[in-house]
């Protein structure tokens, strides 16, 4: 493996904060590769669900979107982009549309939760000047939904797609 050469316009930037920002673009290009197995799921002629392809290719394409704000970030801060072998997801077979979408909330709030803990870490902190932009990478945490709501949502959904 070739040595980098330090940058230039890294400045108080600590190694463990490029890693942790080099985590995080793993797990945003994770989460974007399991929308886009769902959304190709329902793009089966035996599934056939359009809207949830549509759904599902969407969001694979915020997270990755997420992953290469992330990537500006960490060139802009003189840190280094070092990526990791995306994992493939668990399962190839969504079942139904109410599975796939738990899934999906499962895996939003985990990206959610690795998305506060590296802003916990004052990793986002070394850079001020460019941290408003980000803001949308920071996402709320989604809301919380009973489990009989679950169904109403997921009903409500079919009628909408």
């Amino acid at each position: 493996m070739a040595t980098t050469s330090p940058s230039q316009v890294r400045q108080n930037y600590h190694q463990d904060s490029g890693a942790a920002i080099n985590r995080q673009i793993n797990l945003e290009l994770y989460a974007s590769y399991v929308c886009l197995s769902m959304s190709y799921y329902f793009d089966r002629d035996d599934v056939a669900l359009k809207n949830f392809v549509r759904y599902f290719l969407h969001q694979s394409q915020k997270e990755r979107e997420h992953a290469e704000k992330l990537m500006k970030l960490q060139n802009q801060g003189g840190g280094r982009i070092f990526l990791q072998d995306i994992k493939k997801p668990d399962r190839d077979d969504w079942e139904s549309g109410l599975n796939a979408m738990e899934c999906a909330l499962h895996l939003e709030k985990n990206v959610n939760q690795s998305l506060l803990e590296l802003h916990r870490t004052d990793t986002l902190t070394l850079y001020p000047h460019i941290l408003p932009p980000q803001h949308i990478v920071l996402r709320p945490p989604p809301v919380y939904c009973p489990p009989s709501e679950t169904e109403n949502i997921f009903t409500k959904l079919l009628i909408i797609f």
